[in-house]
């Protein structure tokens, strides 16, 4: 599937890729931190699908819930986390703190 992006380059998406978005969507704080994780380039080089994850982990979604969201997404938990850990610590504050300050 072809998209347009931010910057008007013209992309490939794959399903899992639009499904994502869809859900996102959804959740109006994780999709605050979804952009601001694309406008800061942060996992640029990451799937939309796990740019996704972290952007619903950032915006509270701890245990059950998290697990849920990784089978809907189709990511690998083990992927997952070693994803969170390329994240500095200061980073994904500063990210938690500007999707709060938008809102």
């Amino acid at each position: 599937m072809l998209r347009v992006n931010e910057r008007g380059k013209l992309g490939v998406i794959s399903r899992e890729g639009v499904l994502a978005l869809e859900l996102i969507k959804k959740d109006p704080v994780a999709h605050k931190i979804y952009l601001i994780i694309n406008e800061e380039g942060y996992l640029s080089g990451a799937k939309i699908k796990t740019r996704v994850a972290v952007s619903f982990y950032l915006s509270g979604y701890k245990g059950k819930k998290m697990k849920d969201i990784l089978r809907k997404l189709n990511v690998n938990e083990k992927h997952f986390r070693r994803v969170l850990r390329k994240i500095p610590l200061g980073a994904m504050i500063r990210i938690i703190e500007k999707a709060v300050d938008e809102s």
